[in-house]
């Protein structure tokens, strides 16, 4: 579930990030910037309400006892 919630919140940093280009408003360590640097470009409004949305199911399937590594194979092979 830890995995899951970093991943939404690094999504949602790189989102602000790619279209502010003011890295103080992103809440990132350094090491995160150095990561989002390459990764922001990718994360824009064409395609970030359906990586949320299969995060988001993810983390209520894993709160409801599904097996992750079934979980994550599935989410693993989304388009």
């Amino acid at each position: 579930k830890q995995f899951l919630r970093y991943c939404l919140h690094q999504i949602r940093q790189n989102l602000i990030l790619n279209y502010s280009n003011d890295s103080s408003l992103a809440q990132l360590t350094e090491r995160e910037k150095v990561f989002s640097s390459k990764f922001s470009p990718f994360i824009n409004h064409l395609n970030v309400e359906d990586l949320m949305l299969e995060l988001e199911k993810a983390y209520t399937c894993v709160n409801q006892n599904v097996n992750p590594k079934i979980l994550f194979m599935d989410l693993s092979i989304k388009k």
